[in-house]
């Protein structure tokens, strides 16, 4: 009974400051346990038109494209992702995701 006012917040919050790109995740990712996926497609999207060279951005983009149905995409974010690496813990952490995604989500 929260999910619908939670994700009113956060929509809330990302319509007052669409510039503002840890709301807009926090919003994805919301919507990605929501099970919301054409809105977490849109969301990642706008994520992915202005991603920075960075490990996590990728990372979260690519589970974003992945459980929104779009396994290809997911799967170049997550490539990008462990470019970016700068640790094996992180290496890892691709790893495990992408066989996550694989395993319950289809490639």
């Amino acid at each position: 009974e929260l999910r619908a006012p939670a994700l009113a917040e956060l929509r809330h919050a990302v319509a007052s400051f669409p510039r503002n790109r840890r709301y807009r995740e926090l919003y994805a990712f919301a919507l990605m346990c929501a099970g919301e996926k054409e809105a977490l497609l849109e969301q990642a999207e706008r994520l992915a038109a202005e991603v920075p060279d960075d490990h996590a951005a990728h990372f979260n983009l690519g589970q974003m494209f992945w459980r929104a149905g779009d396994p290809k995409r997911g799967r170049h974010h997550l490539d990008l992702s462990l470019r970016y690496a700068k640790s094996d813990e992180e290496k890892r952490d691709v790893a495990e995701q992408i066989a996550t995604l694989e395993r319950y989500c289809g490639a």
